[in-house]
């Protein structure tokens, strides 16, 4: 709550010293993604899916085409693992859960598009998850398009995600969980 409380904060401050340099926008992406090492001899196997995401960004303009980006994320999909217990099987399903802060450069070229890429902090919520933390650091790198209508605008933007490159908290297992996504977004200049 406190790491909510101090982007807003930094997001007030950096408002109060703009001059038509900003942007806020909120998304909703679809994705899709799996652990790279998830079969394992002997280990369970897990099968996510319906992967969904909701976030809200903040960008500032450093210099003509060049901005700073952060953000709150939420992730949510649902999670099925696989015990491969002799002679009956077992198979638990879940809802993982994630908290994302984004810190990213975006650079817009041409009128209509542009590549963004950066960290990105993770911090797994699900409680009592089978799998290995993804609380860590990774990262993410996307290229885009926007249409603009005045100070209003929607964008699109195909991604790829990488989790954990920097565990946090360290795991007997190193699943790294990897998606390709689709964002759709609204946004204003201010």
């Amino acid at each position: 709550m406190k790491l909510v409380f101090l982007i807003g904060f930094a997001s007030m401050i950096l408002v109060s010293y703009s001059q038509n340099s900003n942007e806020f926008r909120t998304y909703y992406e679809f994705s899709g993604g799996g652990f790279v090492n998830n079969d394992l001899d002997g280990k369970p196997s897990y099968q996510f899916s319906n992967f969904r995401e909701v976030g809200v960004k903040y960008l500032r303009k450093i210099k003509n085409n060049l901005y700073f980006e952060t953000g709150l994320d939420y992730q949510q999909a649902d999670l099925l693992s696989h015990l491969n217990i002799i002679p009956n099987p077992i198979v638990i399903k879940e809802i993982f859960q994630m908290v994302t802060i984004p810190i990213f450069i975006n650079y817009n070229f041409g009128k209509y598009f542009f590549v963004n890429g950066g960290l990105i902090y993770y911090v797994q919520s699900s409680a009592n998850s089978l799998i290995a933390t993804q609380t860590g650091i990774g990262y993410n790198i996307g290229i885009g398009g926007r249409y603009d209508f005045k100070k209003y605008f929607i964008y699109v933007i195909p991604n790829f995600k990488k989790h954990t490159n920097i565990r946090i908290i360290m795991d007997e297992d190193n699943q790294k969980l990897t998606k390709i996504g689709f964002q759709l977004g609204v946004g204003f200049k201010f």
